[in-house]
């Protein structure tokens, strides 16, 4: 049977990216210098797909979205750093760089394409408008609950385990909905990007961050029964840890 007249369908935005992607690797292969060219094949033995990956994530501005929150995030928390109150205890410093380690190694995999190797790249949602949107909105609730908690918090923050001078048991706020509200929103802030890229990375990742602010969390409150017996037994009582009316 012969088709009288072809038939052609709009192209997705991915299989436009992807075209263009071709097209630019093409173009720079014609340019680039020899040595060069022997360095790029020799890496992309490593995946073949790994150049065109790191382009389409370079070009997916939902990413961006998630950076500029983490951006607003860190420039926050500096911005607020100095109005706290003086400590009476704080935690160790190799308890506190073995925490920071994780974290950022975290952050790391999550938006670094060359982590996507092997079964970390495998794809777990299919990436597109639809995840890069869910996982911007996610990002921009985790970074807003954040801050909101932080502000909230006031003079009694501190970025380690910390028993400060007059402390206060803080319940209002984002601390009614959960015990540790900027543990919440760090995590939606990993949760954002690793919906937009889609990859098994990211969710491990997001677990790698789960567990060591569970570990955290346990030293933390260990402190505060100390400090707020009655208070904060009471209070765990009424308000979940990490997620609301669940954990």
């Amino acid at each position: 049977m012969v088709l009288e007249k072809s038939m052609t369908f709009p192209l997705s935005r991915n299989e436009k990216l992807g075209i263009r992607n071709r097209n630019l690797i093409a173009r720079n292969e014609a340019i680039l210098p020899t040595n060069y060219k022997l360095y790029v094949k020799a890496f992309t033995k490593i995946n073949h797909n790994l150049v065109p990956q790191i382009i389409l994530f370079m070009n997916n501005y939902y990413i961006w979205i998630t950076v500029l929150c983490w951006c607003s995030f860190f420039a926050y928390w500096q911005l607020m750093a100095r109005k706290v109150k003086t400590s009476v205890y704080a935690q160790g410093k190799i308890s506190r760089i073995v925490y920071l380690f994780f974290v950022f190694s975290s952050l790391g995999v999550v938006y670094i394409p060359f982590f996507g190797i092997g079964f970390l790249g495998y794809q777990v949602i299919q990436a597109g408008d639809f995840s890069g949107i869910a996982g911007a909105l996610i990002c921009i609730s985790g970074v807003s609950f954040a801050i909101w908690a932080r502000k909230t918090l006031g003079e009694n923050w501190s970025a380690k385990i910390t028993l400060k001078k007059e402390h206060e048991l803080i319940q209002s706020g984002p601390y009614k909905i959960v015990r540790h509200p900027i543990y919440t929103g760090f995590e939606l802030m990993i949760l954002g990007p690793a919906i937009v890229v889609g990859e098994l990375k990211g969710f491990i990742a997001l677990g790698i961050v789960f567990v060591s602010h569970l570990l955290k969390i346990i030293k933390e409150e260990e402190l505060m029964r100390q400090q707020f017996p009655e208070q904060y037994v009471e209070y765990s009582k009424r308000v979940k840890r990490l997620i609301p009316f669940i954990f």
